[in-house]
């Protein structure tokens, strides 16, 4: 890969400002006249371009040429990011989709890039390993809400009966506080923490069910295994649902995003029976239902999904409602209504924390509740 030049196409391909262009075009030359630098920068790209995410480890353990860079270190995940545009653009090619998709899809980069000046002064990245998804072809932008292909690995078994009734279970050794929260859910843990069981049977089916506030019940329930099947476990192929910032949280766009989700992943990967739509996020947390009104976006688009408790604490919630994950709380001057009642929800006492829920596929998507 070459660094004598940017990338012909690669502010469009990214959606890059051209001032962090400009920098990133007065760093090449200085890549390409240093052959150590010219070695690292093929490392990361190698990272980036071709390690499957989650590999690798995370960008922040990788080598950094601060000794020869000194300030200008900053752009430098940028400057690979950049330097692989088409490489990037090509990916989505290969799997035969259209160019629309591509450049919603990789228009993160910018949206990286402004959010990382907004937030520190100066051109840069710290969204990597994440973007890593993006410029491999693994995630997607339809429309309002992204996705990508998974498999579920949350300790449930979901079971559906002739009436459509959807009852979940726990399935695994994942221990449970007294207040029915996964052990560990906002780094607390408790020393008479209670382990699930799941009994199967040809007879009857046994097991701790969640409620719908999104707790695990210590009282187990019989099920008749004859009147109810398994819809959903561990293991199953699922899609995961992310929620991207940067504009209003539209109800009716997030309904054709799930629309075109039913047509686009049946299109690109077929033969996989997708069994559920999965989210987790700092959206998903049930606290959200409590303390905004019912007409709140955010609490209609978490209404779409059945809860199930995972571990998770308040860092993203805090880093996406107050752009800090180790915000003050007390030193912090509310802004937006969201702001004022996390804040008031956490003087009394509370914890905010991201957790998960499931919307099983085989709803069509005219099915999808908005109101």
């Amino acid at each position: 890969m070459s660094f004598q030049k940017i990338p012909e196409n690669a502010s469009l391909i990214y959606d890059l400002p051209q001032e962090a262009m400009a920098e990133i075009a007065g760093l090449y030359p200085v890549i390409g006249a240093n052959p150590g630098l010219s070695l690292l920068a093929r490392f990361w790209s190698y990272l980036i371009f071709h390690q499957p995410p989650g590999t690798a480890g995370a960008v922040s353990t990788w080598p950094l040429p601060v000794p020869v860079l000194g300030d200008q270190a900053g752009i430098w995940p940028l400057a690979i990011l950049v330097s692989g545009a088409e490489r990037a653009f090509e990916a989505y090619r290969k799997l035969g989709m259209e160019n629309r998709i591509a450049l919603e899809t990789l228009a993160f980069g910018g949206l990286y890039t402004r959010d990382y000046y907004r937030r520190n002064g100066r051109w840069g990245l710290s969204e990597l390993n994440w973007l890593r998804r993006h410029v491999q072809a693994r995630i997607f932008r339809l429309g309002r809400l992204v996705f990508n292909t998974g498999t579920y690995s949350w300790p449930f078994m979901t079971v559906r009966n002739r009436e459509s009734q959807i009852i979940t279970l726990c399935d695994g050794d994942v221990p449970y506080r007294a207040d029915g929260l996964p052990d560990g859910t906002n780094n607390r843990r408790e020393a008479e923490s209670w382990l699930p069981v799941l009994q199967k049977s040809d007879l009857s089916l046994v097991g701790h069910p969640v409620a719908s506030d999104g707790t695990v019940q210590r009282e187990t329930i019989a099920l008749d295994p004859n009147e109810w099947r398994v819809v959903l476990r561990k293991g199953d192929r699922v899609v995961d649902v992310h929620i991207p910032s940067g504009s209003k949280l539209s109800l009716k766009e997030c309904e054709d995003a799930y629309r075109e989700a039913y047509r686009f992943f049946p299109r690109y990967f077929p033969g996989i029976p997708f069994k559920a739509f999965v989210c987790k996020s700092w959206i998903m947390d049930p606290a959200l239902s409590l303390i905004l009104p019912p007409e709140s976006n955010l609490v209609k688009f978490q209404r779409m999904f059945k809860p199930l408790p995972v571990i998770g604490d308040e860092r993203q919630t805090y880093e996406l409602v107050f752009d800090d994950p180790h915000v003050e709380l007390d030193q912090f001057t509310p802004v937006t209504s969201l702001q004022k009642a996390i804040i008031r929800h956490v003087k009394l006492g509370n914890r905010m924390r991201s957790s998960a829920g499931f919307r099983l596929w085989e709803q069509p998507a005219g099915s999808v509740a908005l109101s």
